[in-house]
């Protein structure tokens, strides 16, 4: 392929492997693989100037993703993954100096959370973006999100969708607690999606976890239905008018 001004590819489910097409790798700085059925993590080694990475709707994986050498993205800074051990595993093998921005998504049903271990294999301790976007699925664990995010302090924005959100996450989040029990002491921005009142969470729950962070410039940045998004505004406009 004879394009050297392309910058940005996205390829879907049905794209045979990757040598089917001469694409310049190289030269990309953004790339998404949706579903592929060739060794997505292969693919992206190949992109030595990548600035942001979706790999989407990767739930199996093969062999040869997780023997990859190991191969550095100097530049990306964006990277958003399924949640998936082989996954997580073979991009584990890739050097990622630069990357703030991590997301990760499972939009099935039957979710199985990676051991911990699985996660540290990804530079946790230079993340300040950090998102889950998570079916309603009752394989969510608790104990293991409370883990990961104490392998990320320098989380300055936290993103959560769908069951994310539980009343014990947001009392998690809660900074009147001894400092050592502290999770992300960094937030500034915590956005909340797809989220319903009384089904995941109550609003007290969560209006006492804001007035805990108001003190630390917690600013809160909803995007949910209208009348959540209109009740977070009433809570965080109270909390901070009774601040002296």
């Amino acid at each position: 392929m004879n394009a050297p001004h392309l910058r940005r590819v996205e390829l879907g489910a049905g794209w045979n492997p990757p040598n089917s097409i001469s694409i310049p790798w190289p030269q990309l700085t953004h790339l998404t693989l949706v579903a592929p059925p060739f060794a997505g993590v292969a693919v992206l080694a190949k992109c030595s100037n990548l600035v942001s990475a979706d790999l989407s709707e990767m739930y199996t994986f093969g062999l040869d993703d997780t023997a990859l050498t190991t191969a550095t993205l100097t530049h990306l800074t964006s990277l958003s993954l399924t949640i998936s051990s082989a996954l997580i595993q073979a991009v584990g093998n890739l050097d990622l100096p630069a990357l703030t921005t991590l997301s990760f998504n499972y939009r099935r049903t039957g979710m199985i959370w990676p051991h911990l271990a699985v996660f540290h294999q990804l530079p946790l301790h230079t993340i300040q973006y950090l998102s889950f976007e998570l079916n309603n699925d009752p394989t969510l664990e608790l104990t293991t999100l409370y883990a990961l995010l104490r392998c990320t302090p320098n989380v300055i924005s936290l993103r959560l969708k769908s069951t994310c959100i539980s009343n014990a996450l947001v009392s998690a989040l809660r900074t009147d607690v001894p400092p050592s029990d502290v999770l992300l002491p960094r937030l500034e921005a915590f956005w909340m999606e797809w989220a319903t009142l009384g089904d995941y969470f109550d609003l007290e729950n969560l209006k006492a976890m804001l007035s805990s962070r108001v003190g630390l410039g917690l600013l809160m940045y909803p995007k949910s239905s209208d009348d959540l998004y209109n009740t977070f505004k009433s809570a965080v406009a109270a909390i901070r008018s009774a601040i002296p």
